[in-house]
């Protein structure tokens, strides 16, 4: 919740009230390196967080607005190589680990596209990666603030921790090809996607990162059923399809 005073706002944010303190840590150590909100004190009792109002826009309104610039590739891929090592062991859940969750619930609710699910599902196998990296673990287009073409904010760092080689790039990803059925804008997101594939490319093991995409795309595919959207069969599939194609994508590489 945002909270504007005479001259000054915060946002307000509530979380369980047993992982309040460690967040209120988090955004204290990683503010001195990262453009996070500044966390200016919490409430042990109720899991209420008061967090540093920010500037900007987000990476998704940019994409919306043709007459903003967007920040350049290497800046949003550079964004997660700052990320500095974890004071904690929190372990980011992995997307793959999720599938058999994830699988059942869109069975239950799509019955017509068991077939389809089961087969991505197999096509991505099993999880095979350690936690090994910093992660933000959340990493989206709306999670970047944006100025005038430049990186300014990274927001929900929740979830941060120790994550796969990949999570992070794939999260983006995912989010932003789904985003593009939905954007008034969708070449110049799909344009955004491609550009920041090619850059992981050189960093990451391509076929991994297009499966660790895929795992993604099927998770959120849970999405417009729980937000119960008009149309959320069609959408659902739509998702699904997305999935699919990155798991094409990822056998075309190897």
């Amino acid at each position: 919740m945002s909270v504007t005073g005479k001259d000054e706002g915060l946002y307000l944010k509530l979380v369980r009230p047993r992982k309040v303190e460690a967040l209120h840590a988090s955004h204290r150590w990683l503010a001195n390196t990262l453009p996070v909100p500044m966390s200016l004190g919490f409430d042990p009792d109720q899991g209420l967080i008061a967090l540093q109002s920010m500037p900007g826009t987000t990476l998704r309104g940019v994409l919306e607005d043709p007459s903003l610039e967007l920040p350049t590739a290497q800046e949003i891929v550079g964004m997660i190589g700052l990320l500095p090592t974890p004071e904690t062991d929190h372990v980011g859940a992995s997307p793959i680990a999720r599938l058999p969750e994830i699988a059942a619930l869109l069975v239950a609710i799509t019955p017509e596209l068991t077939d389809r699910i089961a087969s991505v599902v197999a096509g991505i196998g099993a999880e095979t990666s350690e936690p090994s990296t910093p992660s933000h673990g959340d990493y989206y287009e709306s999670q970047l603030l944006v100025d005038r073409g430049r990186l300014i904010g990274m927001l929900d760092i929740d979830t941060y921790g120790w994550g796969r080689p990949g999570d992070d790039a794939a999260t983006m990803l995912a989010h932003l090809a789904i985003w593009a059925d939905l954007s008034s804008r969708p070449e110049r997101v799909l344009d955004l996607g491609r550009r920041l594939l090619k850059m992981w490319d050189g960093i990451l093991d391509p076929v991994d990162l297009r499966v660790r995409t895929a795992a993604v795309a099927l998770s959120l595919a849970t999405g417009p059923f729980r937000v119960q959207s008009a149309g959320w069969p069609g959408e659902t599939a739509d998702r699904v399809a997305i999935a699919e194609r990155w798991l094409e994508s990822a056998a075309l590489v190897q």
